[in-house]
């Protein structure tokens, strides 16, 4: 009979040696997942900010005229003017949801004031704004940072908060139905 010495004891603690490796390596993965979310997510969010500022600022050049747009499409080029402007060189992709549709706020007319994320996700950022966005603390959806042109009228004739055409409520997005949104007061929820 040959004789083996040890080999039964390596082989078990290499085993659990390798069982370790793994674990360590699993939990360290997570950690790095974790944060790479949180990196991610909040890169989104300085962008839908940026982004929602873009379409705020064209909207009140465009509203120097002293009407609004009906659709978004609209802020790409102005013929009714003397001068044929553009207020966006695009449309822009909302990067929470990826798409190019966004909630708007209208006019009881149609003119759209104002412009939303579609998405109903929870913002990781709650304080800390500043300027304008200052009225966004605190909110519990990305469909809450409504970004509405200072110079729009201050009448009662503001619809809520639609969504585009299209959209059904209950596609994964945040909905006038369901989600209660403040009465909006030029200069005070912007």
């Amino acid at each position: 009979m040959a004789h083996r010495s040890g080999t039964g004891k390596q082989a078990g603690f290499t085993y659990l040696a390798l069982l370790w490796w793994v674990a360590i390596t699993g939990a360290a993965l997570g950690v790095v997942g974790d944060f790479w979310s949180t990196t991610l997510q909040r890169e989104k969010e300085a962008d839908l900010l940026f982004i929602g500022e873009q379409y705020q600022s064209a909207l009140e050049r465009f509203g120097a005229n002293g009407r609004f747009p009906k659709r978004l499409e609209e802020l790409l080029g102005d013929n009714n003017t003397k001068l044929p402007r553009r207020y966006l060189r695009k449309i822009f992709i909302d990067p929470m949801t990826g798409n190019e549709r966004w909630g708007t706020v209208t006019l009881a007319d149609g003119q759209i004031i104002g412009v939303h994320s579609l998405s109903d996700r929870q913002p990781m950022k709650l304080v800390g704004f500043s300027g304008s966005n200052t009225g966004f603390a605190n909110k519990k959806r990305y469909s809450e940072w409504l970004f509405v042109a200072a110079n729009a009228p201050q009448t009662g004739s503001l619809k809520p908060p639609t969504l585009p055409a299209g959209q059904k409520i209950g596609d994964g997005f945040a909905s006038p139905a369901t989600t209660p949104f403040a009465p909006w007061t030029p200069g005070l929820s912007r």
